[in-house]
């Protein structure tokens, strides 16, 4: 959005002054968000991190959701604590800034069988 001032001086001077002002949105960058354990069983639970930045400094607030489970705690480290079903269970996390624009973005933990009704999952959190 581009201003213009006009500024009449006296003996008849005219001056235009021009300024392009931006109203471009400063939304928070969602650097990673990555979880412990991207498997785990039923009644598990992983811990999930949102990296995150705001290009003009200001305060972050997190506020986290999923398709299933619970959470606890708040901020940008959370652990998610996984239903008794099986399946992809989608994890997401908003980041706010003090001037309301906000970004999201999804990470997706599936519940897998326990060792001993299928093959073992090294990589799962309990």
């Amino acid at each position: 959005m581009n201003y213009r001032w006009l500024l009449i001086l006296p003996a008849c001077t005219l001056l235009v002054f021009e300024a392009a002002c931006s109203s471009q949105a400063t939304a928070p960058v969602i650097n990673k968000i990555d979880a412990t354990y991207q498997n785990v069983y039923p009644f598990g639970s992983t811990e999930i991190h949102c990296e995150a930045s705001d290009p003009s400094g200001d305060t972050l607030i997190f506020r986290w959701s999923a398709t299933g489970g619970s959470f606890i705690g708040t901020g940008p480290i959370v652990t998610w604590n996984a239903p008794p079903n099986y399946g992809d269970y989608h994890i997401m996390v908003s980041v706010k800034n003090t001037k309301g624009d906000v970004t999201q973005q999804t990470l997706t933990v599936s519940v897998v069988q326990e060792q001993g009704q299928q093959q073992g999952c090294s990589s799962c959190g309990r």
